[in-house]
């Protein structure tokens, strides 16, 4: 399963695809500041969420911040 991975394969899983989606529809909607991303604007979430049929707001939203945490943890590493 994951040694069948490539390094920069990531394997997702039905219970969060969803969720993965919505978060790559969102690559053009994060705010930048003069010290790069801030975090995505959650304002157009109800608007993708309902043009990819996703009803499960709530959790989508859930598994969104927190991949939006890592990635603006990563992002800003020094």
């Amino acid at each position: 399963m994951l040694g069948d991975l490539d390094d920069n394969d990531v394997e997702v899983t039905p219970d969060i695809e969803a969720s993965v989606t919505l978060f790559q529809a969102l690559s053009t909607q994060w705010r930048v500041s003069m010290d790069g991303p801030t975090g995505i604007d959650y304002t157009v979430i109800p608007m993708l969420a309902s043009a990819y049929g996703i009803c499960d707001l709530a959790t989508v939203i859930k598994d969104i911040q927190l991949m939006e945490s890592k990635a603006l943890e990563l992002i800003h590493k020094k």
